[in-house]
């Protein structure tokens, strides 16, 4: 399997898992679940590495795109795990 394709469905099930996950605490955890989906959905596509030339330099936009979409999808995870935590405290 090539990298692109399985970067994509690994993208896929992100996105999959977050909008199942998004109706399991509430209102808010919804929300914010929609908005890391939209963030993921504008600075993910068409900013794949494996994809762009390696002779040309990287571009910072492309890295700048990259760090939001995997620093949106880390911190809904920890938001989910805080969300995960408060349920077995009571």
């Amino acid at each position: 399997m090539e990298r692109s394709t399985l970067r994509k469905w690994v993208v896929l099930l992100i996105l999959v898992g977050i909008a199942s996950g998004s109706m399991a605490f509430g209102k808010r955890f919804g929300l914010h679940s929609i908005g890391t989906i939209l963030a993921l959905l504008v600075t993910g596509p068409d900013r794949d590495p494996g994809v762009a030339d390696r002779e040309k330099p990287a571009d910072a936009r492309a890295g700048t795109a990259e760090r939001v979409s995997v620093g949106g999808y880390l911190l809904w995870q920890v938001v989910l795990a805080v969300a995960l935590l408060r349920e077995v405290g009571e």
